[in-house]
Protein backbone atom coordinates (compact mmCIF):
# COMPACT_ATOMS: atom_id res chain seq x y z
CA UNK A 1 0.00 0.00 0.00
CA UNK A 2 1.42 3.26 -1.03
CA UNK A 3 1.91 5.75 1.66
CA UNK A 4 0.51 9.60 0.79
CA UNK A 5 3.15 11.94 2.02
CA UNK A 6 2.58 13.68 5.48
CA UNK A 7 3.00 17.34 3.74
CA UNK A 8 0.36 16.49 0.64
CA UNK A 9 -1.81 15.42 4.30
CA UNK A 10 -0.89 18.46 6.29
CA UNK A 11 -1.93 21.00 3.05
CA UNK A 12 -5.21 19.19 2.16
CA UNK A 13 -6.23 19.04 5.73
CA UNK A 14 -5.36 22.65 6.05
CA UNK A 15 -7.53 23.79 3.34
CA UNK A 16 -10.60 21.28 4.51
CA UNK A 17 -9.94 22.48 8.34
CA UNK A 18 -10.36 26.52 6.50
CA UNK A 19 -13.69 25.48 4.83
CA UNK A 20 -14.86 23.89 8.17
CA UNK A 21 -13.90 27.37 10.20
CA UNK A 22 -15.42 29.48 7.79
CA UNK A 23 -18.76 29.86 9.87
CA UNK A 24 -17.05 30.64 13.13
CA UNK A 25 -15.05 33.72 11.28
CA UNK A 26 -18.22 34.53 9.32
CA UNK A 27 -19.47 35.13 13.00
CA UNK A 28 -16.23 36.87 14.26
CA UNK A 29 -15.20 38.71 11.61
CA UNK A 30 -18.50 38.93 9.48
CA UNK A 31 -17.01 37.54 6.50
CA UNK A 32 -20.45 36.54 5.00
CA UNK A 33 -19.35 33.82 3.56
CA UNK A 34 -19.98 31.03 6.11
CA UNK A 35 -22.58 29.56 4.16
CA UNK A 36 -22.71 30.09 1.16
CA UNK A 37 -20.54 27.28 -0.04
CA UNK A 38 -22.37 24.95 2.13
CA UNK A 39 -20.44 24.34 4.54
CA UNK A 40 -22.71 25.40 7.59
CA UNK A 41 -23.81 21.48 7.75
CA UNK A 42 -20.28 19.74 7.87
CA UNK A 43 -18.96 22.89 10.53
CA UNK A 44 -21.95 21.51 12.67
CA UNK A 45 -21.35 18.60 12.10
CA UNK A 46 -17.32 19.47 13.56
CA UNK A 47 -18.70 21.52 16.07
CA UNK A 48 -21.13 18.79 17.35
CA UNK A 49 -18.11 16.44 17.53
CA UNK A 50 -16.10 19.05 19.44
CA UNK A 51 -19.41 19.44 21.49
CA UNK A 52 -19.09 15.43 22.49
CA UNK A 53 -15.64 15.54 23.89
CA UNK A 54 -15.64 18.17 25.27
CA UNK A 55 -18.32 16.96 27.63
CA UNK A 56 -16.33 13.22 27.65
CA UNK A 57 -14.01 15.88 29.10
CA UNK A 58 -15.77 16.66 32.01
CA UNK A 59 -17.31 13.70 32.53
CA UNK A 60 -14.06 11.44 32.85
CA UNK A 61 -12.53 14.23 34.73
CA UNK A 62 -15.36 14.36 37.23
CA UNK A 63 -15.45 10.30 37.89
CA UNK A 64 -11.46 10.31 38.28
CA UNK A 65 -12.37 12.67 41.88
CA UNK A 66 -14.62 10.01 42.32
CA UNK A 67 -18.05 12.19 41.31
CA UNK A 68 -20.36 10.17 39.43
CA UNK A 69 -21.54 12.30 36.44
CA UNK A 70 -23.14 11.62 32.76
CA UNK A 71 -22.90 14.03 29.19
CA UNK A 72 -25.28 15.05 27.78
CA UNK A 73 -26.24 17.46 24.86
CA UNK A 74 -28.50 20.02 24.77
CA UNK A 75 -30.52 20.62 21.31
CA UNK A 76 -32.55 23.41 23.42
CA UNK A 77 -29.83 25.96 23.82
CA UNK A 78 -26.80 24.47 21.86
CA UNK A 79 -23.87 23.01 22.80
CA UNK A 80 -23.93 20.31 25.94
CA UNK A 81 -24.37 19.86 29.70
CA UNK A 82 -22.56 17.17 32.05
CA UNK A 83 -24.49 16.42 34.87
CA UNK A 84 -22.79 15.43 38.23
CA UNK A 85 -23.58 13.65 41.67
CA UNK A 86 -22.86 14.05 44.88
CA UNK A 87 -18.83 12.87 45.06
CA UNK A 88 -18.29 9.36 46.98
CA UNK A 89 -15.08 9.16 49.32
CA UNK A 90 -15.56 5.03 47.87
CA UNK A 91 -15.81 5.82 44.76
CA UNK A 92 -12.60 7.97 45.34
CA UNK A 93 -10.43 5.51 46.78
CA UNK A 94 -11.51 3.05 44.16
CA UNK A 95 -10.68 4.61 41.11
CA UNK A 96 -6.79 5.68 43.03
CA UNK A 97 -6.46 1.84 44.00
CA UNK A 98 -7.09 1.13 40.41
CA UNK A 99 -5.04 3.63 39.14
CA UNK A 100 -2.09 2.50 41.36
CA UNK A 101 -2.63 -1.27 40.74
CA UNK A 102 -2.30 0.08 36.44
CA UNK A 103 0.86 1.87 37.65
CA UNK A 104 2.61 -0.94 39.41
CA UNK A 105 1.91 -2.66 36.74
CA UNK A 106 3.54 -0.86 34.06
CA UNK A 107 6.40 -0.77 36.58
CA UNK A 108 6.55 -4.61 36.57
CA UNK A 109 6.32 -4.83 32.41
CA UNK A 110 9.05 -2.60 32.00
CA UNK A 111 7.20 0.37 31.17
CA UNK A 112 9.44 2.56 33.35
CA UNK A 113 8.84 5.59 31.56
CA UNK A 114 5.04 5.29 31.58
CA UNK A 115 5.04 4.10 35.13
CA UNK A 116 7.07 7.20 36.63
CA UNK A 117 5.04 9.59 34.11
CA UNK A 118 2.00 7.79 35.69
CA UNK A 119 3.02 7.86 38.68
CA UNK A 120 3.64 11.82 38.40
CA UNK A 121 0.04 12.45 37.60
CA UNK A 122 -1.25 10.28 40.26
CA UNK A 123 0.52 12.42 42.94
CA UNK A 124 -0.84 15.52 41.24
CA UNK A 125 -4.00 14.67 40.91
CA UNK A 126 -4.57 13.48 44.74
CA UNK A 127 -2.76 17.04 46.07
CA UNK A 128 -5.32 18.95 43.32
CA UNK A 129 -8.02 16.65 45.54
CA UNK A 130 -7.13 17.08 48.61
CA UNK A 131 -6.66 21.07 47.95
CA UNK A 132 -10.28 21.57 46.99
CA UNK A 133 -9.42 21.93 43.64
CA UNK A 134 -11.62 19.11 41.86
CA UNK A 135 -14.49 20.81 40.15
CA UNK A 136 -11.95 23.54 38.96
CA UNK A 137 -10.36 20.51 37.32
CA UNK A 138 -13.38 19.15 36.19
CA UNK A 139 -14.48 21.83 34.85
CA UNK A 140 -11.29 23.10 33.05
CA UNK A 141 -11.02 19.63 30.92
CA UNK A 142 -14.01 20.12 29.10
CA UNK A 143 -11.72 22.72 26.92
CA UNK A 144 -9.01 20.53 27.91
CA UNK A 145 -9.93 17.50 26.89
CA UNK A 146 -10.59 18.59 23.45
CA UNK A 147 -7.39 19.75 22.95
CA UNK A 148 -5.80 16.55 24.12
CA UNK A 149 -8.07 14.31 21.19
CA UNK A 150 -7.09 17.20 18.91
CA UNK A 151 -3.10 16.52 19.26
CA UNK A 152 -3.92 12.97 19.72
CA UNK A 153 -5.60 12.72 16.46
CA UNK A 154 -3.23 15.50 14.38
CA UNK A 155 -0.34 12.25 16.48
CA UNK A 156 -2.08 9.51 14.97
CA UNK A 157 -2.10 11.05 11.47
CA UNK A 158 1.56 12.02 10.99
CA UNK A 159 3.01 8.78 12.20
CA UNK A 160 0.26 6.92 9.42
CA UNK A 161 -1.41 5.02 12.58
CA UNK A 162 -4.55 4.30 10.94
CA UNK A 163 -7.74 1.96 10.41
CA UNK A 164 -8.61 2.16 7.00
CA UNK A 165 -6.15 3.68 5.24
CA UNK A 166 -5.09 7.08 4.31
CA UNK A 167 -8.97 9.03 4.58
CA UNK A 168 -8.30 8.38 8.53
CA UNK A 169 -5.01 10.52 7.64
CA UNK A 170 -7.27 13.30 6.27
CA UNK A 171 -10.12 12.95 8.75
CA UNK A 172 -7.78 12.41 11.77
CA UNK A 173 -5.22 15.78 10.42
CA UNK A 174 -8.43 17.73 9.75
CA UNK A 175 -10.55 17.42 12.72
CA UNK A 176 -7.24 18.05 15.09
CA UNK A 177 -6.31 21.34 13.26
CA UNK A 178 -10.20 22.32 13.38
CA UNK A 179 -9.86 21.62 17.58
CA UNK A 180 -6.70 23.41 17.62
CA UNK A 181 -7.84 26.72 15.56
CA UNK A 182 -11.80 26.90 16.57
CA UNK A 183 -10.83 27.09 19.90
CA UNK A 184 -8.26 29.68 19.48
CA UNK A 185 -10.94 31.78 18.01
CA UNK A 186 -13.20 31.26 20.93
CA UNK A 187 -10.57 31.76 23.42
CA UNK A 188 -9.80 34.75 21.24
CA UNK A 189 -13.38 36.46 21.12
CA UNK A 190 -13.28 36.93 24.58
CA UNK A 191 -11.06 39.45 25.47
CA UNK A 192 -13.42 41.79 23.41
CA UNK A 193 -16.43 43.31 25.28
CA UNK A 194 -18.92 41.85 22.69
CA UNK A 195 -17.18 38.82 22.88
CA UNK A 196 -17.65 38.32 27.07
CA UNK A 197 -21.33 39.32 26.71
CA UNK A 198 -22.28 36.84 23.70
CA UNK A 199 -20.37 34.07 26.02
CA UNK A 200 -22.43 35.26 29.11
CA UNK A 201 -25.70 35.07 27.03
CA UNK A 202 -25.52 31.55 25.88
CA UNK A 203 -27.88 28.99 26.99
CA UNK A 204 -29.98 31.93 27.64
CA UNK A 205 -27.56 33.57 30.33
CA UNK A 206 -29.35 30.38 32.89
CA UNK A 207 -26.22 28.31 32.32
CA UNK A 208 -22.55 30.39 33.47
CA UNK A 209 -19.86 28.63 30.81
CA UNK A 210 -16.70 26.87 32.04
CA UNK A 211 -14.58 29.93 31.78
CA UNK A 212 -16.85 32.07 33.91
CA UNK A 213 -16.68 29.11 36.22
CA UNK A 214 -12.86 29.26 36.77
CA UNK A 215 -12.96 32.73 36.07
CA UNK A 216 -15.10 33.29 39.51
CA UNK A 217 -13.23 30.37 41.29
CA UNK A 218 -9.94 32.03 40.89
CA UNK A 219 -10.99 35.16 41.28
CA UNK A 220 -9.74 36.81 37.75
CA UNK A 221 -10.80 37.89 34.44
CA UNK A 222 -12.67 35.87 31.96
CA UNK A 223 -9.90 37.08 29.67
CA UNK A 224 -6.98 35.71 31.99
CA UNK A 225 -8.82 32.25 31.95
CA UNK A 226 -8.85 32.27 27.75
CA UNK A 227 -5.44 33.23 28.14
CA UNK A 228 -4.14 30.19 30.10
CA UNK A 229 -6.14 28.11 27.91
CA UNK A 230 -4.45 29.36 24.79
CA UNK A 231 -0.85 28.83 26.55
CA UNK A 232 -2.64 25.11 27.49
CA UNK A 233 -3.18 24.95 24.05
CA UNK A 234 0.34 26.17 22.73
CA UNK A 235 1.79 23.81 25.08
CA UNK A 236 -0.24 20.58 24.61
CA UNK A 237 0.45 20.81 20.24
CA UNK A 238 4.04 21.43 21.16
CA UNK A 239 4.65 18.58 23.10
CA UNK A 240 3.07 16.43 20.52
CA UNK A 241 5.09 17.99 17.93
CA UNK A 242 8.11 17.36 19.92
CA UNK A 243 6.71 13.60 20.60
CA UNK A 244 6.55 12.94 17.16
CA UNK A 245 9.40 13.97 15.83
CA UNK A 246 11.04 11.78 19.10
CA UNK A 247 9.36 8.25 18.07
CA UNK A 248 9.31 8.80 14.17
CA UNK A 249 12.39 7.23 13.45
CA UNK A 250 11.22 4.04 15.30
CA UNK A 251 7.69 3.81 12.89
CA UNK A 252 9.67 4.51 10.08
CA UNK A 253 12.23 1.55 10.86
CA UNK A 254 9.25 -0.91 12.12
CA UNK A 255 7.15 0.00 8.90
CA UNK A 256 10.30 -0.73 6.75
Amino acid sequence: MTTVPTLRVIAASSILCFLLLLPLLNLYGDWGIGHFYGVGILAMGADYLSIFFHEIGHTLAAWSFGIPAFPSFDFQHGGGMTYSYEPSRLLAGFIYLLAILGCLWLWRSYYIAIAIGCGIFIVLHIIIHLTGGAQAAVTFMGHGFETLVGAALIFLSLLNITTRGSIDRYLNMTFGLYIFFSQILDFRILHSPEGRIAYSEQKGGHVQGDLEVLARTWNVEIASVANIYILYNVFIYAVMIGLYFWVRKDFSRQGA
